[in-house]
């Protein structure tokens, strides 16, 4: 009896050791940044401003992260930290260059409004 009750209760020490390595702090920063990553390319063309800054203190707060456990990581996790670093990125810019876009429009809007008030005192 007393065997079974070890053998138990190695079984549910390994299962928590197992548990807690899945959920490691070091792959904490890689889901952020996948989830982040996922959000912007889903909503980003919406985003106002501000949230493009929200977005982006975020993503520096995940790099800040992930450098801190970057010795930690294996190849394979480094290759997807790279891809999901170079898609948040490739958003950030998408977003500044429709910014400026709708920023040029705002300012021909204003012009030709301008224009047409001239034209019609």
């Amino acid at each position: 009896m007393k065997k079974i009750a070890r053998v138990f209760m190695m079984g549910v020490i390994v299962c928590l050791l197992t548990g807690l390595s899945a959920c490691s702090p070091r792959m904490t920063p890689v889901y952020k940044l996948r989830s982040l990553s996922n959000h912007i390319a889903r909503y980003g063309e919406f985003y106002a401003p501000y949230e493009w800054q929200e977005a982006g203190n975020k993503y520096i707060d995940i790099n800040r992260r992930i450098i801190r456990h970057r010795s930690e990581y294996r190849p394979d996790e480094l290759e997807e930290i790279m891809y999901l670093e170079g898609q948040c990125l490739a958003n950030f810019g998408k977003g500044v260059v429709s910014g400026v876009t709708n920023s040029f429009n705002s300012v021909k809007a204003m012009i030709d409004g301008v224009k047409n008030a001239l034209k019609n005192p």
